[in-house]
């Protein structure tokens, strides 16, 4: 299972969701969008993340304006790998294997230089899976799912823009 993370243009993450179902996720600054980037350098519907089978994933373009970068490079279409960086405007979006991260997160903390009671202490944070802040991205739930200028007002703050 993967985990998405974007980051902000400064390296800040601003979101995590865990990709689940079998729903396209629409990334862009619609407002029926999944994720929503409410920027101008983003088009209203972006980019596609889908699962073609599996545990294998793809995201694509959808004719976007200034396009989905990846390593500088215009990408029309990528399956995601672990550790997979895909730029879309100022955005970062950063793919990992959700119990590859878990796991290492565990060993660091139950390693023999941990603190027992900080390992005791992040337990329970850890079996919430992909951590407080992130959320399901799927046939399940989606994200985002505020209202007009509200989401559009909220997105422009994450990326430290004001309207």
């Amino acid at each position: 299972m993967f985990e998405l993370t974007i980051f902000s243009k400064d390296g800040r993450e601003l979101k995590r969701y865990e990709l689940n179902g079998t729903k396209p996720i629409k990334i862009g600054r619609a407002i029926d969008c999944d994720i929503k980037i409410a920027v101008p350098e983003v088009s209203r519907r972006h980019a596609q993340i889908e699962q073609i089978e599996d545990d294998e994933w793809v995201i694509k373009d959808l004719g976007s304006t200034h396009g989905c970068l990846v390593k500088g490079e215009r990408i029309r279409e990528v399956t995601i790998t672990p550790g997979l960086e895909v730029s879309i405007g100022p955005a970062l979006l950063r793919f990992e294997n959700m119990a590859a991260r878990i796991g290492a997160e565990l060993d660091r903390l139950l390693s023999d230089e941990a603190d027992d009671s900080d390992a005791r202490d992040a337990l329970p944070e850890l079996a919430t899976a992909a951590g407080p802040d992130a959320e399901t991205v799927g046939q399940e739930e989606t994200v985002g799912q505020t209202e007009g200028a509200k989401g559009a007002k909220k997105a422009f703050r994450l990326f430290g823009k004001k309207k």
